[in-house]
């Protein structure tokens, strides 16, 4: 790169219209000057692997974000809760959706300004949580590198966190142990339990009844009707002129009708007790807090 130093410069090498009343002519852009300014740009542009496009105006644009993006790569990768539904510049939605090189067929960017994200994210997370694709969406292996999987146009799927709560990752502190970084975890109860009782009924008894017996006769302390004894074809002596007593002829003792009576019933004690009690279940379809649904955008610039 150099100034412009045709003799028609200033003398401070600034490029002047000229001045036709004075004599002074305009500056003659040269050949050199112009083919160093050009090679200028086009080396930003290669640096951020940017191919030229004639006719685009913001390459040089793209590739200064894409490049200021690899040197802050702490920032790439950074999740953020916003309320808005639309992820502002440099942001796009955790939504499972993939990035990567131009040409790759990425589904939520195709640019090469998602570069440092995406080797963020090939080095963090595994290929069993976030599975690696080819250029038509196919699930593949990874390359030796991130670069490599980028220059071989292999698109990389952002984290899905739609409708998820977030967990800090256990680092090997054992509360949560066993925990790929990135892995999902369904919902859990912690094993426990529930105490029920019923109230005791203490000592009681319970009150019955008999069914009455209606109006009948007892032979040898079972009652007996007169007409039953004559329909034996046994004829009986009443004592005293009675019918309420007596024999009949085989010596077998009878009383008379008992009338209509019933008999009492006691039902004894059943002692202190108590009683099973079942616990039904209730709820929802899963455990949660009270919560609000924010936008989760993951850094990329």
């Amino acid at each position: 790169m150099h100034r412009i130093d045709v003799p028609s410069a200033t003398a401070d090498h600034q490029f002047t219209e000229g001045s036709p009343a004075g004599g002074v002519p305009a500056t003659t852009v040269s050949a050199a000057w112009l083919n160093d300014v050009q090679e200028e740009l086009i080396n930003i542009l290669a640096a951020a692997d940017v191919a030229p496009v004639k006719g685009e105006q913001n390459q040089v644009l793209q590739a200064l974000q894409a490049l200021i993006a690899a040197g802050q790569q702490s920032n790439a990768g950074q999740v953020a809760w916003f309320a808005v539904k639309t992820p502002p510049a440099g942001y796009l939605k955790c939504n499972g959706l993939t990035i990567g090189k131009p040409g790759s067929g990425a589904t939520a960017r195709e640019h090469n300004d998602v570069f440092a994200l995406y080797v963020a994210l090939w080095n963090d997370w595994s290929n069993d949580v976030l599975a690696i694709q080819t250029s038509g969406g196919a699930p593949t292996g990874r390359g030796p590198s991130a670069q490599a999987d980028w220059d071989a146009l292999k698109r990389l799927p952002l984290p899905e966190i739609r409708g998820e709560g977030i967990r800090a990752w256990d680092d090997g502190r054992g509360v949560d142990a066993g925990r790929q970084f990135g892995s999902w975890q369904g919902g859990q109860i912690e094993s426990h339990g529930h105490s029920a009782s019923s109230g005791g009924s203490g000592s009681h008894s319970h009150s019955g009844t008999a069914a009455e017996a209606g109006s009948h006769n007892h032979l040898e302390g079972h009652s007996l009707k007169a007409d039953i004894v004559a329909q034996y074809g046994v004829g009986g002596t009443a004592a005293s002129g009675s019918e309420r007593t007596g024999t009949n002829q085989a010596g077998q003792a009878y009383t008379s009708t008992g009338g209509l009576h019933s008999h009492s019933l006691t039902i004894n004690s059943a002692g202190d007790h108590s009683h099973t009690v079942g616990v039904g279940n209730t709820g929802g379809n899963e455990t949660r807090m009270r919560n609000i649904a924010l936008s989760a955008f993951i850094r990329y610039l």
